[in-house]
């Protein structure tokens, strides 16, 4: 027993020197295909410890006294799988990217570490002329070293050649995403389920597949719901920063009016006394007529705070309707028929730059074949129902794909709030219009 012990020792710190070289290729991997967001230290100390764990002292040295426990293989199957769990939170810590890069990251860093080292292991078999390439001796043997070496020789050769297509990998955009989530899934569950292959009774297997498949759904289910919720921060947080944006530029905008009113207010002054005496004297009423309308244009040049009560959907009207202008675009707003109080003012903000997002996209770079290009915004209310409609002949590059998506997701929330409903039609016709409406529950009969 004693020397089965000691045999136990050594394969464990050869199986630690092999977590060494692991490790390193799949953080290094994870690290050229999605780039660090925080340092490496922490996953790079919890894969160590759990290789010692889990690995070594559960895996290997209880093990090999409790293997054959059939509760003993199902704790640990389960141990497996929750601990999957926490290394991939330490992944989307550690590395920069949505859940589903950084889940496809990671295993492909673990695929190359399990290619190189059984490449690496079968090499070595083989020069030594072992019996069975594709085991390890039970006793360590001084020519395992060899594995470490031309391991980390390998690695560094693939770094060298393929480092520009791992970088290539962060701007990537996934396609088939629930393709790569189901995929991912199967991955896990098969690395749950082979700590069972060793397995003899049926019922005992059953049971490994059942803890294996329950633990990776849970863990898919989570990772789902942590991503959407990631998600909604992440656009909470964009609203929050081009709403910041938008203000500053609006309270800019009102600056600017009020230095313009002021220095205006002497030449109003200097015209209406003109225009008194020009009355007075009794001259024809044309020269009148040319100071009021000189009068009428300077007042034509205010644009801000006169399309919404509320600072905040005003400033997101005001600062989308400027950019509409230097873009060449006509936009008219049209909400005298929305009442105030229909919908809380940040809301009612972040709906409207849903809206003008999808009706002007970034890259408007296809004219109509009108040459105009025109944006509506209008709002009402009926009975106890909000109407919001915007149409727009503004055309991207993306022909409504990325825009109506994002419009889709950001508008869920209210959606559901209000009782709304959606509906986006006229591609066909060259004029895309989106119906949206809510339902106002404080309306006052």
């Amino acid at each position: 027993m004693d020397a089965e012990l000691v045999r136990l020792c050594l394969e464990g710190i050869r199986t630690f020197c092999g977590s060494i070289l692991s490790v390193t290729i799949a953080v290094g991997t994870a690290s050229r295909l999605l780039g660090r967001r925080k340092s490496t230290v922490p996953i790079v100390c919890y894969y160590y410890a759990k290789q010692f764990f889990a690995g070594i002292l559960l895996g290997q040295v209880f093990g090999f006294y409790c293997g054959k426990l059939a509760w003993y293989r199902l704790g640990y199957a389960v141990l497996i799988s929750v601990l999957a769990i926490v290394t991939f939170w330490f992944n989307c810590y550690t590395f920069e990217g949505d859940l589903l890069k950084v889940a496809v990251g990671a295993w492909i860093g673990e695929l190359v570490c399990v290619f190189i080292l059984n490449f690496t292991f079968i090499l070595v078999n083989f020069l030594e002329k072992r019996e069975n390439v594709l085991a390890l001796p039970a006793l360590p043997e001084p020519a395992d070293l060899l594995v470490f070496l031309i391991g980390f020789g390998m690695y560094g050769i693939f770094l060298r050649i393929f480092s520009p297509f791992l970088e290539r990998f962060r701007n990537l955009r996934l396609q088939r995403r629930k393709l790569l989530w189901t995929l991912f899934g199967a991955y896990l569950l098969l690395a749950n389920s082979t700590v069972f292959f060793g397995a003899q009774e049926d019922g005992e297997i059953w049971n490994a597949f059942l803890a294996s498949f329950l633990c990776s759904a849970s863990a898919l289910f989570g990772l789902l719901l942590c991503g959407s919720y990631k998600k909604r921060l992440e656009r909470e947080n964009r609203f929050l920063a081009v709403q910041k944006h938008m203000a500053d530029a609006h309270r800019g905008a009102l600056e600017d009016q009020m230095r313009n009113l002021e220095q205006r207010r002497a030449e109003t002054d200097a015209w209406i006394k003109e225009l008194e005496k020009q009355t007075m004297e009794g001259i024809q009423s044309k020269r009148v007529r040319r100071y009021l309308e000189a009068v009428c244009q300077e007042y034509e040049k205010l644009w801000a705070g006169n399309y919404w009560s509320g600072r905040a959907a005003d400033a997101v009207l005001s600062v989308q309707g400027e950019r509409m202008r230097k873009a060449d675009i006509v936009f008219e707003c049209a909400l005298q028929g929305l009442p105030e109080g229909c919908l809380e003012e940040q809301e009612l903000a972040e709906i409207f730059l849903l809206l003008l997002e999808w009706a002007v996209p970034e890259e408007n770079d296809r004219r109509t074949p009108g040459g105009e290009m025109r944006v509506r915004l209008r709002g009402t209310a009926v009975k106890n129902w909000v109407i919001l409609e915007c149409a727009s002949n503004v055309r991207g590059s993306d022909k409504m794909g990325d825009t109506e998506r994002v419009l889709r997701r950001g508008m869920r929330k209210y959606l559901k709030k209000y009782e709304g409903s959606i509906k986006i039609t006229g591609e066909a016709t060259g004029e895309k219009m989106i119906l949206l409406s809510f339902l106002w529950r404080n309306m006052v009969y």
